[in-house]
C-alpha cells in the first residue's frame, strides 16, 4: 500500500534497487471514483515512494502513466 509510508520505505530500503519504475495508480477503472482515494494514492503515495526511493539510495526514478490517469 503506497500509503503506508513506513512500510513503503522498509520496502525500498530492504531491496535497495537502482531503479524505480512506478507504475501504480488508482482511477484507471470506473468503480475507482472516490477523488479523495485517486488524491491520495497519486500524489501522497507517489511522494512516499520518491522519499522511501531516495533514501535508498535510488539512480533512477520512472514514473509512468497511462491515459487513464
Amino acid at each position: 500500500d503506497l500509503l503506508d509510508a513506513g512500510g513503503v520505505a522498509e520496502a525500498v530500503n530492504r531491496i535497495r534497487p537502482a531503479a524505480v519504475l512506478h507504475l501504480a495508480a488508482y482511477g484507471a477503472y470506473e468503480n475507482q471514483a472516490d477523488a479523495r482515494r485517486i488524491l491520495e494514492t497519486n500524489v501522497l503515495g507517489t511522494l512516499a515512494l520518491l522519499d522511501a526511493s531516495r533514501a535508498a539510495g535510488v539512480q533512477l526514478f520512472v514514473n509512468a502513466g497511462s491515459s487513464s490517469e
